[in-house]
């Protein structure tokens, strides 16, 4: 972030700027992964099937670092919990 504000001839406290020590973690349930993977393919079958073609092989991707699987269904707070 430093690097890019010099670059853009950004002014302001660097003494404000560090680094986090502790990477955030989002907690995710093991169900809400598989639904956002399968609402996901069914897009990309409507909208751009080659991508869709590519994909649909992969039965569970890996999430981003920043979410931690947990056990458990869809969330409760889905529009279409199945």
């Amino acid at each position: 972030m430093l690097a890019e504000a010099d670059r853009r001839a950004y002014r302001f406290s660097r003494g404000k700027i560090r680094r986090c020590h502790v990477e955030p973690v989002i907690r995710v349930t093991k169900g809400q992964l598989a639904y956002e993977w399968q609402h996901l393919l069914r897009k990309l079958a409507r909208r751009s099937p080659a991508l869709y073609r590519r994909w649909r092989v992969e039965k569970a991707p890996t999430p981003h670092p920043l979410f931690a699987q947990c056990a458990g269904a869809v969330e409760s707070w889905e529009r279409f919990a199945v």
